[in-house]
C-alpha cells in the first residue's frame, strides 16, 4: 500500500511537488481540451484518431521497452511472463480498442464541458468491476460517493436543467439538447476500461517478479493496435457507411486539413499532449503519491469545464446552466467520498 508522502512546508522537495501538481492539473486540462477541439472537424471519421493513437502508443511504448531491455530494467523473465499470459493482454486489448473507440465517437457529439463529468463514472464501474472479479470491498461511505457520482452527472445531463436559471451574466444554457445516447455511449466505455484496469491489477498480482510497466503497456498496445484495425470494417460499414478505401480517402483529406488549416497539427497536438500527462500522473504518483494524483485530476474537472466557456479554434463558448454547476458539486464531492480512505491514511513510521 501507497504511503502519503509527508513533506515539510516550505522546502524545496515541497515546492517541487507543488509545482509538479500544478502543472500536471494545467495539462491534464489542455490534454482534455485538445481531444474535444481536435475531433469536432473530423466528424463521422473520428476512428482515424483511434488508428493513430493505437500506432502512437505502440510505437513510443515499443521503443520504451527496447530502451529498458538494453538496460537490463526488463529482464527475461518478464518477457516470459508475458509471453504465458497472452490472453489476459488480449482480452485488456480488446477492451481499450472498444473503449477508445466508442469515446472518441461519443465525444464528437457531446458538449466539450461535458465529456470530463460523464468520464468520472469510470468509478462505479470500477467498483463493480472490482467486486466481480477479485472481490474488492467497498465501505459505507465508498458506496454513498459512487451513488453521488452518478447523482452528479445525472443532474448534468438532465434535460430539464438545460431550461434552468442560468447564472448572473451566464448564457442561457450549457446545450439546448443533451444527445443522451452519445452519454450513454460514453459512459458504457469507462465499464471497458474499469475492466482493463482490473484486469491489469491481475497481471501485476500474478507476476512473480515486479513487472516493468512497459512490459505490459507494450503488449497491451500492441493487442489494442490489432484489435483497432481488426473493428475498422464494422465501424466504416455501421458509422461512416461507406467503403474502406473511401473512409481513408475522405477522413485523411480532413485529417490533413481540408476543413481546416489547423489539422492535422490538432491530432498531433493532442497525441503529444496526451503522453506527457500520462508521464507527469505517473511521475506525481511516484514521487508523491495516489492523492495528490488525485486532487490534481479532480481539479482539472471544473477548470476544464470553465475552459470550454471560452472562445477555442472551431468551438463557441459552451453556456452553463446553474443546475448543471450544481451536479458537479455534488459530483465532485462524490469522487472526494469515494476515496477518503485515502486522505485518512496515516503514513507509517
Amino acid at each position: 500500500r501507497r504511503e502519503m508522502v509527508c513533506v515539510a512546508a516550505g522546502s524545496p522537495q515541497s515546492a517541487r511537488l507543488l509545482l509538479l501538481a500544478s502543472f500536471t492539473t494545467c495539462v491534464s486540462v489542455m490534454n482534455r481540451v485538445m481531444y474535444k477541439v481536435q475531433l469536432t472537424p473530423l466528424q463521422k471519421y473520428s476512428y482515424l484518431v483511434t488508428l493513430l493513437a493505437s500506432v502512437f502508443y505502440t510505437v513510443i511504448y515499443g521503443t520504451a521497452l527496447i530502451v529498458q531491455r538494453s538496460r537490463r530494467a526488463v529482464t527475461s523473465e518478464m518477457i516470459a511472463f508475458a509471453k504465458r499470459n497472452v490472453a489476459y493482454f488480449a482480452c485488456i486489448g480488446l477492451c481499450e480498442s472498444l473503449a477508445f473507440s466508442m469515446q472518441t465517437f461519443a465525444a464528437g457529439h457531446l458538449p466539450g464541458a461535458l465529456i470530463p463529468v460523464v468520464a468520472q463514472t469510470l468509478l462505479p464501474f470500477s467498483m463493480l468491476t472490482s467486486r466481480a472479479v477479485v472481490g474488492a470491498r467497498y465501505d459505507v461511505l465508498q458506496k454513498l460517493g459512487a451513488g453521488l457520482i452518478i447523482s452528479g452527472v445525472l443532474a448534468c445531463v438532465d434535460p430539464k436543467g438545460s431550461r434552468a436559471q442560468p447564472l448572473s451574466g451566464a448564457p442561457a444554457a450549457l446545450a439546448s439538447h443533451v444527445p443522451m445516447q452519445y452519454v450513454a455511449l460514453f459512459s458504457t466505455s469507462m465499464c471497458f476500461v474499469a475492466v482493463a484496469m482490473v484486469l491489469k491489477e491481475l497481471l501485476f498480482k500474478r507476476s512473480p517478479v515486479k513487472l516493468n510497466i512497459f512490459v505490459v503497456n507494450t503488449c497491451t498496445s500492441v493487442c489494442n493496435l490489432i484489435f483497432t484495425f481488426a473493428l475498422l470494417p464494422l465501424h466504416v460499414r455501421f458509422v461512416s457507411r461507406t467503403s474502406v478505401a473511401e473512409f481513408f480517402h475522405q477522413g485523411g483529406a480532413l485529417l490533413c486539413g481540408s476543413t481546416t488549416s489547423l489539422m492535422p497539427w490538432l491530432t498531433i497536438l493532442y497525441l503529444i499532449v496526451n503522453v506527457i500527462f500520462n508521464v507527469c500522473m505517473l511521475t506525481l504518483i511516484r514521487d508523491a503519491s495516489a492523492v495528490h494524483a488525485l486532487l490534481a485530476s479532480l481539479v482539472a474537472v471544473p477548470l476544464t469545464i470553465a475552459a470550454f466557456t471560452l472562445p477555442l479554434p472551431m468551438l463557441p463558448p459552451q453556456q452553463m446552466h446553474s443546475f448543471f454547476l450544481l451536479g458537479v458539486l455534488v459530483l465532485i464531492a462524490g469522487v472526494l467520498l469515494f476515496n477518503h480512505n485515502k486522505f485518512t491514511r496515516r503514513p507509517q513510521p
